[in-house]
């Protein structure tokens, strides 16, 4: 395999404050405490001492994904069973996903995309890896974005079924 290929892939959900997680979820499961600020999962064990021997801990700037297609970051433990986070999510699945903050993951240089959905008039919204926000226009569906970029941002964007390649 080339150097230049991509390894793993995210789902990306568009905002304009929260970058791209890091590919691989680290823990799912069903939330019963929303909709609101707080994830609740009975028995999960959130904390570092449950964690932990799995391998992972959960931090701030951690991503949650809801089932609803929400995207907030984790604003700290709470306790084993409860999350708080920075913005409403619903009740249902979720997983979370490290983050990525403003610092890239070690040996990332940001992620290259795919759009699954464009079309002519579409446009596609990013802030690349050095902080410049930049809008690419009119992308064709099935197109691969060679920029390395660190968040998509939902205002601006129209393009949809992106994924960021790493």
């Amino acid at each position: 395999m080339a150097n230049n290929q991509p390894i793993s892939a995210v789902a990306v959900i568009a905002n304009d404050d929260i970058n791209i997680p890091k590919p691989g979820i680290i823990i799912s499961g069903t939330n019963t405490g929303g909709p609101g600020t707080t994830l609740t999962d009975v028995g999960k064990g959130f904390t570092n001492p449950e964690t932990n021997p799995k391998g992972f801990n959960i931090n701030g700037g951690d991503v949650v994904y809801d089932s609803a297609g929400t995207i907030v970051e984790v604003v700290r433990v709470i306790d084993s069973d409860n999350i708080e986070v920075s913005g409403a999510i619903v009740n249902g699945t979720y997983e979370i996903y490290k983050g990525n903050g403003d610092i890239q993951f070690p040996g990332s240089m940001g992620f290259s995309l795919f759009v699954g959905t464009g079309g002519a008039g579409s446009t596609l919204a990013v802030r690349t890896i050095s902080g410049n926000n930049v809008t690419l226009n009119n992308i064709p569906d099935s197109s691969f974005i060679p920029l390395q970029v660190m968040r998509v941002l939902a205002t601006g964007t129209t393009c949809s079924d992106i994924l960021a390649l790493n």
